[in-house]
């Protein structure tokens, strides 16, 4: 632990950690809000991939006979 300097504000220095922790925390909720994003187009685009592949592969089966 720091040594106490009672030349130094801490009030002003806990204000500033607090601002700078808050500035932290809303990068991380737009990051996580983007990589949700990012995660529901992966997925419906994984969805749209098996539903593709298992039609058409369904199809050609059917031709083979």
């Amino acid at each position: 632990m720091p040594i106490y300097d009672p030349n130094k504000n801490y009030n002003d220095a806990y204000w500033s950690l607090f601002c700078q922790n808050e500035s932290i925390l809303a990068k991380i909720e737009d990051i996580s809000l983007s990589r949700d994003s990012h995660l529901k187009k992966i997925f419906k685009i994984e969805e749209e991939y098996e539903h593709w592949h298992n039609n058409l592969g369904d199809n050609d089966e059917e031709d083979e006979y």
